[in-house]
């Protein structure tokens, strides 16, 4: 591990590792010993056990960020896509535009380019990114693949730590659902409109205007047909 980045004046302190299982489970195994201080950013050349929500696995490639950061407090509502909202601005800077997928994902065009994940730690809130940058892989589109727009790695880190830093003093997350993409979408065949987002779920609104609400827990949102579909397994 090597300090990269120590500003007093900011207060950031970027810790880099050339391979951990996860930037996650390294703050949390340092949380646990007493060994973590707050806003520290982990990341790393390489990660060999990555994961998102539900567990769902998160492929690193060589190139690309994988940031975990903490700080004290407790998960608020609607905090995942407040947080990729706070991203979508931060990579505006660097000439990128990007729109949520929700519940969790930044998209450029039909690709994910970024994923968040926010876990309770005892007294800290734990937050991790995983961003496609410069990766090359058939499968798996990155910022540069998509726009042609080279991003410095531990530039982008230090603005997503200011942002967080931001983040962090809000006692209620407001979500601007300009930021989503689509602003329709379709469920049991019907076309909806999204017009807000509580505790997570998507308020959908029907051509009636009845109010639908939907839960991350139990649909998934099928990017390829713009539909919301029931999970199977929970």
């Amino acid at each position: 591990m090597e300090i990269i980045k120590c500003d007093k004046e900011s207060g950031i302190v970027i810790k880099s590792y050339n391979e951990l299982d996860s930037t996650q489970m390294e703050i949390k195994r340092l949380i646990n010993s007493n060994m973590y201080s707050e806003f520290e950013c982990i990341i790393t050349k390489c990660q060999t056990n990555g994961y998102g929500r539900k567990g769902n696995g998160w492929v690193h490639l060589k190139g690309n960020l994988a940031l975990s950061i903490g700080y004290k407090g407790k998960v608020l509502e609607n905090m995942v896509c407040g947080l990729l909202m706070r991203l979508s601005i931060v990579l505006t800077k660097f000439g990128v535009n990007t729109l949520i997928k929700w519940p969790n994902d930044l998209y450029i065009s039909e690709s994910k380019i970024c994923g968040v994940l926010v876990e309770q730690v005892k007294e800290y809130i734990v937050i991790g990114i995983g961003m496609n940058i410069l990766g090359d892989h058939p499968s798996y589109k990155s910022i540069k693949d998509l726009t042609g727009i080279s991003i410095d790695q531990i530039e982008l880190v230090y603005e997503i730590f200011k942002e967080i830093k931001l983040f962090s003093r809000l006692e209620k997350v407001n979500i601007d659902i300009s930021y989503f993409q689509p602003k329709y979408t379709y469920l049991n065949g019907l076309e909806y409109k999204i017009v807000d987002l509580q505790n997570d779920c998507l308020i959908l609104k029907s051509k009636d205007s009845r109010l639908v609400k939907i839960s991350p827990l139990y649909f998934f949102y099928d990017y390829k047909n713009n539909e919301l579909i029931k999970r199977t397994s929970f």
